[in-house]
């Protein structure tokens, strides 16, 4: 690739003397220039090697021809690259080799390089690599290394007659903890060269080479679905990331809808040559130049993306899809879509069939349908009723009344009529066998038929009658003895009809085994009043420990009246504490169970150190005392409501007064010490003692 080196008036006035800046050679400059130049080592090699090789076939012409990859595998865990270029003969080898920033490709934008560091890639993930040089029928071996002060050198390994084709082969050892990232650099750095490598070494290995291109116009591509989500260039095919943050001054002038456009997933070509990029060419270099041409092209697409969206949508066959497909449109482009979109939307091309089609809210005619409600139903919850209002106007601007009517994808529509009957158990019934979810029921008045009237309003989605759904299915008995018993059982989730599943039993309860509560429909009911926050209930009775993995039954009021060998929760606990002797020490607040109990459990040096004068180490007694049993005061009222009283000491006064006392403590959650909490109880202590 040439390099743009414009040449510089600069007048200097009063000058002694000039000296020009030089660099010294050292190991630091060359590791530098090598090892610490990329960010992404393995990348670097890659893309630096395969990009020489390309090189060389265009050199020789052989740009239709694929240079050769070998993987490094675990049995010979080396990185080779071979082309069949031109070769390089001895002179040029250890000119090249030897020297940073030598190159033969300054003077032509047919090839990718310039810099002369690419040849020292090797460098990066290893502290040395073979050369293999095919030139007129010799085959000469070079070894560059990094000698004892780790300068870069090259040493001449052997020269042989050969009959194979001219070219250059790279071999770099490669450690066995970095073999894995092969495969994705090779497809991450080689996406986009036109004539792909032949690859070997890995059985597994695999070109992904899907990117949707939604648009596609004068050089550049918008990407759908992609590994990637930000703008690139792509220059001798290989792709740059462009931050338009990067450009400076220049980005803060540019149109809106441009800048927009510049941070959607987009892909522009350019020419070799036409960008600048960094000497790790992992980065553009945001010059004048480079900066004016990504804005050119930029240009270009924003001229020309109007009409390609203009025609996927004239393809489209119903308004209500177009809505749909436009809307997509909208969330491809990303965060910043909506002030493009109002860019291209003033061109006048967005219309489906001489429609607009920006908006998904619809205003139907209040007189189309006398009633319109929906269903909803996610995962495992039960559907969701919803009775939609005819929008009147209160104003005198004379508008009709209208429905408002939301456009969106997966949306069933039924269509009723005031005769039709048992609509909604039917639609559900079809819903569900279906594997439907979302469904809007729209019922016309009167004797006339207006299904067609009604979807054309809507843009033809689709939709379906309700006389021609089955009917609702009842369950038919089996004729055998066998007596079903719809059964609950807790479990965690976020609702309360999702904390109980169904299970069925055949006969009686008996062999069921746990413990049960009264359940009134999805209520847990205690002599006759509702145990509020039932989850919270089961929580705290957890962390008493006397409830280990028990299966909790709900049963309703008629199977309480079966035969069953489950014991009532709350006497089930009564009975526990009773056994067990429980006592408690009640805390208002739990911070300081945090602090003082540690991943392997309580602090101890926190009890052993620390003056029992300290109301730190009463409480840290106190806790102790039973770790595992830290009760509010309203969990005791959640016991109480069960007629379980708890003894125990009310620890709430001591607990905020420690709170006041040690603030920092509580604000420091886990980030303590053990020594640290000690020493700064005892100063505040010391405080306290000098304050009195």
């Amino acid at each position: 690739m040439k390099v743009d080196h414009k040449p510089l008036n600069v007048s200097v006035h009063g000058e002694q003397e000039t000296r020009a800046f030089t660099i010294k050679a050292s190991a630091k400059a060359f590791q530098i220039l090598s090892e610490g130049l990329y960010s992404n080592k393995i990348g670097a090699v890659i893309r630096e090697l395969a990009s020489n090789a390309y090189d060389a076939h265009v050199a020789s012409g052989k740009t239709a021809e694929p240079f050769h990859i070998k993987m490094p595998n675990s049995i010979d865990p080396t990185f080779r690259i071979r082309d069949f270029g031109t070769g390089l003969s001895d002179e040029d080898i250890h000119r090249i080799y030897t020297t940073f920033f030598e190159s033969t490709k300054t003077d032509s934008n047919d090839a990718i390089g310039c810099l002369g560091l690419g040849s020292k890639s090797g460098f990066a993930v290893a502290d040395s690599f073979n050369v293999t040089s095919y030139f007129n029928g010799t085959r000469n071996v070079y070894i560059a290394y990094l000698n004892e002060e780790r300068i870069p050198s090259l040493s001449t390994f052997s020269s042989m007659p050969t009959d194979e084709p001219n070219g250059l082969e790279i071999e770099v050892a490669i450690k066995k903890d970095e073999i894995s990232y092969f495969r994705d650099e090779v497809n991450n750095q080689l996406k986009y060269f036109v004539v792909k490598p032949t690859i070997s070494g890995d059985s597994q290995f695999e070109w992904d080479l899907e990117e949707d291109y939604v648009y596609e116009g004068t050089d550049w591509k918008m990407v759908g679905q992609g590994r990637y989500g930000n703008i690139r260039a792509v220059q001798g095919q290989v792709a740059y990331p462009i931050n338009v943050h990067n450009m400076g001054g220049k980005s803060e002038s540019l149109d809106p809808a441009l800048k927009a456009l510049l941070q959607t997933n987009l892909l522009l070509t350019f020419n070799i040559g036409e960008i600048n990029i960094n000497p790790s060419r992992e980065t553009l270099s945001y010059d004048t130049a480079t900066i004016n041409n990504i804005m050119k092209k930029a240009a270009v697409v924003l001229e020309e993306l109007p009409q390609q969206i203009a025609n996927k949508l004239q393809s489209i066959e119903t308004e209500w899809e177009a809505r749909l497909a436009y809307q997509a449109i909208c969330s491809s482009l990303g965060g910043n879509g909506t002030t493009l979109l109002r860019k291209i939307e003033k061109t006048g091309l967005i219309k489906w069939k001489n429609t607009d089609i920006f908006s998904l809210e619809l205003e139907i005619p209040g007189d189309l349908f006398v009633s319109y409600k929906s269903f909803d139903k996610n995962g495992f919850r039960k559907w969701k009723k919803d009775v939609k209002r005819v929008v009147t106007s209160y104003s005198d601007d004379g508008k009709d009344p209208y429905w408002n009517f939301r456009v969106q994808k997966e949306k069933l529509i039924v269509y009723a009529t005031e005769t039709d009957k048992a609509v909604d158990a039917r639609t559900k019934q079809y819903c569900i066998d279906n594997s439907r979810f979302t469904v809007h029921i729209l019922t016309s008045a009167g004797p006339n038929d207006k299904f067609d009237e009604i979807q054309a309003a809507l843009g033809h989605p689709e939709m379906i009658r309700a006389s021609g759904l089955e009917k609702v299915r009842r369950e038919k008995s089996t004729g055998t003895t066998d007596k079903t018993i719809r059964v609950q059982y807790y479990t965690s989730g976020w609702t309360k009809s999702e904390r109980w599943s169904n299970f069925d039993v055949v006969d009686d309860l008996t062999e069921l085994d746990g413990l049960y509560v009264n359940l009134d429909r999805v209520k847990v009911m205690h002599n006759g009043a509702e145990l509020s926050e039932f989850s919270n209930f089961m929580s705290m009775i957890k962390r008493l420990n006397i409830l280990d993995d028990v299966t909790v039954y709900g049963l309703r009021a008629q199977n309480q009246k079966r035969t069953h060998k489950l014991e009532y929760l709350p006497d089930f606990i009564e009975r526990k504490i009773k056994e067990t002797g429980l006592k408690i020490n009640m805390f208002d607040s739990q911070v300081f169970s945090n602090q003082i109990n540690d991943d392997q459990g309580l602090r101890r040096d926190i009890l052993s150190k620390m003056p029992k004068s300290s109301d730190f180490y009463k409480i840290a007694k106190a806790i102790d005392e039973n770790v595992s049993k830290h009760l509010s005061a309203s969990d005791v009222k959640k016991l109480k409501l069960i007629g379980i009283e708890v003894s125990g000491k009310n620890m709430s006064a001591l607990t905020e007064r420690v709170h006041s006392k040690y603030p920092m403590i509580a604000g420091s959650r886990y980030r303590c010490t053990d020594a640290e909490i000690i020493k700064y109880c005892m100063q505040m202590d010391e405080l306290e003692k000098l304050k009195g």
